[in-house]
């Protein structure tokens, strides 16, 4: 129980709540990230401001699993490096091997600047993208990291 009066705490006070989905953000220090990852079984939204980390996992139906996390001013400054590195205007809005299998896909929303862009992606790296959540996921304990990561290109 504490842990969920913590993570609705931590949700009303995130300033990615109050930016409203047609706004841009000017400040090179806001940002604001949506990561859903899905597949048959598989439900988690990942939520990563300037300010905290927030994420909703569904391993089962019926027990979904919370975990938020507050960003220091070093990982902030690292995870706006690396957008910074990202050119958006070059990558397409979609990415997708049409394999059989039954693959986590991925939609990443970003706000970031003058970017405003989603991106799908399934059972395809997309360097830029695979080197943020990379970052994202030494901030996250084990059990909660996003699995776009070099196993899930060895799953196969």
């Amino acid at each position: 129980m504490r842990k969920i009066i913590v993570f609705a705490i931590l949700f009303l006070i995130c300033p990615f709540t109050t930016i409203s989905s047609n706004s841009i953000i000017d400040n090179k220090d806001d940002f604001s990230i949506e990561i859903e990852e899905s597949a048959m079984l598989r439900h988690s939204n990942f939520k990563i401001s300037q300010d905290c980390i927030i994420l909703e996992v569904w391993l089962s139906p019926d027990e979904p699993k919370y975990y938020s996390k507050v960003v220091s001013k070093a990982d902030r400054k690292a995870i706006t490096d690396l957008l910074d590195k990202i050119e958006f205007d070059s990558l397409r809005k979609g990415y997708y091997n049409h394999s059989i299998d039954d693959m986590l896909e991925y939609t990443f929303k970003f706000k970031y600047k003058n970017v405003d862009r989603e991106i799908h992606i399934y059972d395809m790296k997309v360097k830029p993208i695979f080197d943020l959540v990379a970052k994202i996921n030494t901030l996250l304990p084990l059990e909660f990291r996003i699995n776009y990561d070099d196993s899930y290109f060895s799953r196969k």
